[in-house]
């Protein structure tokens, strides 16, 4: 009876190790098209930022806007972005959706 049990034993481990194995194989490929998602994001954002570099000749918005450089200019801008800040964002991943970019 020994013999018959470990029969039994082992189709259910097969049976769970497939089972394992396919929900890695799931896991993989939704990782690899979330990183495919991303690296499209990352690539529509990058464009609309190197429009915004086009757009700004001097440079006046890539680094961070400072009271010291513009008094008052804390007051006036709620939530400040500059165009480093978004490239540094892009290569960290931050951004989930363009509409995250464009808030």
């Amino acid at each position: 009876t020994s013999s018959g049990d470990t029969t039994a034993a082992t189709p259910k481990k097969d049976k769970d190790e497939a089972y394992e194995d396919e929900k890695e194989k799931k896991i993989g490929r939704a990782d690899a098209m979330t990183n495919a998602l991303q690296r499209q994001l990352n690539h529509i954002i990058t464009a609309g930022i190197g429009a915004l570099k086009e757009s700004d000749p001097q440079s006046l918005f890539l680094n961070p806007v400072t009271n010291k450089i513009a008094p008052g200019y804390s007051k006036i801008i709620k939530r400040p972005m500059c165009i480093s800040v978004m490239e540094n964002k892009i290569d960290q991943n931050k951004y989930k959706t363009v509409d995250e970019w464009g808030q």
